[in-house]
């Protein structure tokens, strides 16, 4: 008999520059068949943004394998539907009541992470337990395109959560924008 897919949920709160703006609750579900991450959240101005439902799924050897995204941005329904199928991302985008379809080239073992749903670093957080300095994994921002994602520094830390501490590793990336690098911290179990 197969064993159950075991089934994690939490949720955590979203800071920007060290002001919480929101949360998020997301299920971790693990199984023979692979991840999925799902769930949803809210983040205040001048993001606003309510996330009613996210999911990406990935199989069981961490290839990418769908993103479904229903969210309200701005007080503008936004719906993102993405497939992949080897290198190729198919995203069709639905804003205003205008669709848009896009193909992307992506790496085999991408990483999804719309820019609506921070849940899905989870995925990213779980190729992290065993990164040195320096290592890159590409992340694709649906529906948009692929990006490095760079581990710039490792940091084991203790966290305090009532009377109880805990240890944690808390991983400073580079995520390569157009624009720049944006430094992100994801924490996560040491």
């Amino acid at each position: 008999a197969q064993a159950a897919p075991a089934e994690e949920t939490h949720g955590f709160i979203i800071f920007i520059r060290g002001a919480a703006v929101g949360r998020e609750d997301l299920t971790t579900r693990r199984g023979p068949e692979g991840l999925v991450i799902s769930g949803r959240g809210r983040v205040a101005p001048p993001l606003d943004t309510v996330t009613h439902s996210a999911e990406v799924r990935y199989n069981a050897d961490g290839t990418p394998l769908s993103l479904a995204v229903d969210a309200t941005v701005q007080g503008h329904t936004v719906t993102i539907r993405t497939t992949f199928q080897g290198t190729q991302a198919l995203s069709v985008t639905t804003e205003h009541d205008r669709k848009v379809s896009e193909t992307h080239k992506v790496s085999a073992k991408t990483t999804v992470v719309p820019n609506l749903f921070f849940g899905t670093y989870e995925a990213l957080a779980g190729r992290l337990v065993n990164a040195a300095v320096g290592n890159e994994f590409p992340a694709y921002v649906a529906p948009q395109l692929e990006i490095p994602v760079r581990v710039r520094a490792i940091y084991n830390e203790s966290v305090q959560a009532g009377s109880s501490v805990f240890p944690v590793r808390r991983y400073e990336i580079g995520v390569a924008n157009p624009g720049g690098d944006v430094v992100m911290h994801l924490t996560g179990d040491a």
